[in-house]
């Protein structure tokens, strides 16, 4: 899969693996830039809104559909309607500023830390909700927050090697942040 081809505005379809219904799982959105191991994505929902900026594992892409299909064509015109009412990122959440960086991965988890900001992380297909304490060379150490309960759970190591994809400015970490707010570090 050759990532140079698709520009920051091309609307993409992102292949990663299947769910417990055998179902293919996918996001729509953007690739906004890549490294060696991981594409820092802009993703919209099934009705053209942002969603959120997420850092996905190129080993966990298994397609990127960009032609112009039925569902690519209509979250484009989602998109743009959106766009033209000014209601795209109804909640003005903004992208973090990156530079060019060889090393996604530890920019993203770096900058998440130094802010004490609300990070969403998948890990071997489990989906971890926390705040990032300290990072190594190999790992992180996060203070888990219970999705449900909202309450802190543990402290735990994640390997980065295991690191699937980091959700990071998205709708549902800022409403679990503001309900969270007590809550941070």
């Amino acid at each position: 899969m050759n990532l140079s081809e698709f520009s920051p505005n091309d609307l993409i379809e992102i292949y990663t693996g299947f769910d417990e219904e055998d179902e293919e799982k996918f996001d729509v959105g953007y690739i906004l830039t890549y490294d060696d191991n991981f594409c820092m994505t802009k993703l919209v929902d099934h009705y053209g809104r942002f969603l959120s900026y997420s850092l996905i594992n190129l080993n966990m892409i298994s397609n990127i559909i960009s032609s112009d299909d039925d569902y690519l064509e209509m979250i484009k015109n989602f998109v743009k309607i959106l766009q033209d009412e000014n209601a795209f990122n109804s909640l003005s959440i903004d992208n973090i500023k990156y530079e060019s960086t060889n090393n996604l991965i530890d920019y993203i988890l770096k900058y998440q830390c130094n802010n004490k900001l609300l990070t969403g992380f998948v890990s071997n297909d489990d989906k971890i909700f926390g705040f990032i304490n300290s990072i190594f060379d190999n790992y992180i150490i996060i203070t888990e927050i219970d999705y449900v309960s909202l309450s802190k759970k543990s402290d735990i190591k994640l390997f980065k090697s295991n690191i699937q994809q980091i959700e990071y400015n998205s709708i549902l970490l800022y409403l679990l942040k503001n309900s969270t707010y007590s809550l941070l570090p």
